[in-house]
């Protein structure tokens, strides 16, 4: 496995990247601790998948996005604090099918 990290602390940065050849796996982390910010992305190729989280503290947000070429699924999930929304959608290509669940707490609807 091969593994690279970096720290930048004049910019409060840090990134983490890792490669394993052998199980055909993929990770990518980054920390912005002047923006607050973070993300971590990830690649199967074995089981083709792949993920991406991002988180922003400062505008109090998260997103969520997955990928599984296998079965054909993917998902996306986002969550926004300061305007209390948060949003799902999922995408089944084999059985046809999509999902779209929105939740919006200051108007109170979903």
């Amino acid at each position: 496995m091969n593994k690279c990290f970096t720290c930048d602390i004049r910019h409060r940065t840090s990134y983490l990247f890792t490669c394993d050849v052998r199980h055909r796996t993929f990770y990518l982390f980054t920390c912005d601790v002047r923006h607050r910010t973070s993300y971590l992305f990830t690649c199967d190729v074995r089981h083709r998948t792949s993920y991406l989280f991002t988180c922003d503290v400062r505008h109090r947000t998260s997103y969520l996005f997955t990928c599984d070429v296998r079965h054909r699924t993917s998902y996306l999930f986002t969550c926004d604090v300061r305007h209390r929304t948060s949003y799902l959608f999922t995408c089944d290509v084999r059985h046809r099918t999509s999902y779209l669940f929105t939740c919006d707490v200051r108007h109170r609807t979903s």
